[in-house]
C-alpha cells in the first residue's frame, strides 16, 4: 500500500529526484547479449533508470509526473518526460508497463510513445533466473 501511495504522490514532485525506487529502475537491454554492453562499446547499451531519470546512449529524460494506471498491484504508468541530448530538448508523454515474466523469465519493460504509437519491449538485464 505504501508503494501506491508513493506513486500517487509522485505527480506533484515534478523533476525532483524520487526518494523510493520506482518498479521499473535497472538496465534494460534489447535483448540479452546488448545487456553485457557497457557504455561506450555500442550504441545498443541498456537504458538506465534511478532517481527519476532514464539514460540512453545518447540522451537522458528526467521524470516530470508520473500516474498509475489501475488500482493497487497495478504493472503500468503514465508518464510525462521531459528530455535531452545531441544539442536538443523535447518533450515525450509514454506509458510504462512492466510484464513480471511470473517470475519464470525475464521481466520486460513495454515502453509505448502516447504519440506515435510505437512500442518498445526491453529486458530486465538483472533479471537472476530462480
Amino acid at each position: 500500500m505504501r508503494r501506491l501511495a508513493v506513486l500517487a504522490a509522485l505527480p506533484l514532485i515534478a523533476g525532483a529526484a524520487l526518494a523510493e525506487p520506482l518498479p521499473f529502475d535497472g538496465r534494460w537491454g534489447w535483448n540479452v547479449d546488448t545487456c553485457a554492453l557497457a557504455r561506450g562499446e555500442s550504441d545498443m547499451v541498456p537504458a538506465v533508470i534511478a532517481n527519476g531519470e532514464i539514460l540512453y546512449y545518447e540522451s537522458l529524460c528526467t521524470i516530470e509526473s508520473l500516474e498509475p494506471i489501475g488500482g493497487e498491484g497495478g504493472s503500468a504508468w503514465r508518464v510525462s518526460l521531459s528530455c535531452g541530448g545531441e544539442g536538443e530538448t523535447w518533450t515525450e508523454e509514454s506509458i510504462l508497463a512492466i510484464d513480471d515474466g511470473a517470475g519464470e523469465r525475464r521481466r520486460q519493460l513495454i515502453d509505448i510513445d502516447t504519440e506515435s504509437g510505437s512500442v518498445t519491449v526491453r529486458q530486465d538485464c538483472d533479471w537472476i533466473a530462480p
